[in-house]
């Protein structure tokens, strides 16, 4: 990826775009795409102008870096609610909406570690609401320390426990 299209990116400079071909192709030597360099900074309007012109949203949307690290996890680790909150809305206006999400939602990197294991992780309350509200089923899958979010949650820090009561 050129550094400019990174600075860009970070930056949410969404007029600096328009300079390269192709966006949605180009790669960091970590594997990020776009999307993942707009959702690792909070860049929300970044995010709503690649969920509504790119053709493949579906591929970004999933796509995860060398690392396993989807743009969803990505946000989600670092607190930005409402990246997270248009990251769910872009997948769920799919086709197959629902289930895309869910899909989304349950990916999880080379530790086994989704969204909500980052979000609690990280202890952004809001954001973990946010995504227990989204599948209330699924809070209770381990990653590949045998760790469910759940049980992160309630073992960690008892102050982000409050905040979701």
């Amino acid at each position: 990826m050129d550094p400019k299209l990174y600075k860009a990116a970070a930056d949410g400079n969404i007029d600096a775009l328009h300079m390269f071909d192709d966006i949605s192709y180009q790669l960091t030597p970590k594997g990020n795409r776009v999307l993942h360099i707009a959702a690792q900074f909070g860049q929300v309007e970044l995010i709503n102008k690649i969920r509504i012109q790119c053709s493949s949203l579906l591929s970004l949307l999933q796509q995860p870096n060398k690392k396993g690290h989807t743009p969803l996890r990505l946000a989600a680790r670092e607190g930005h609610l409402t990246a997270v909150k248009n990251l769910i809305t872009a997948a769920k206006q799919l086709q197959g909406g629902a289930a895309v999400c869910k899909v989304m939602l349950k990916m999880s990197n080379e530790e086994g570690d989704t969204a909500l294991h980052e979000a609690v992780r990280y202890h952004h309350s809001e954001v973990v609401k946010l995504l227990i509200e989204e599948d209330t089923e699924f809070s209770y899958v381990a990653n590949s320390e045998g760790n469910t979010p759940l049980y992160k949650l309630l073992t960690g820090d008892s102050e982000t426990w409050c905040r979701l009561s």
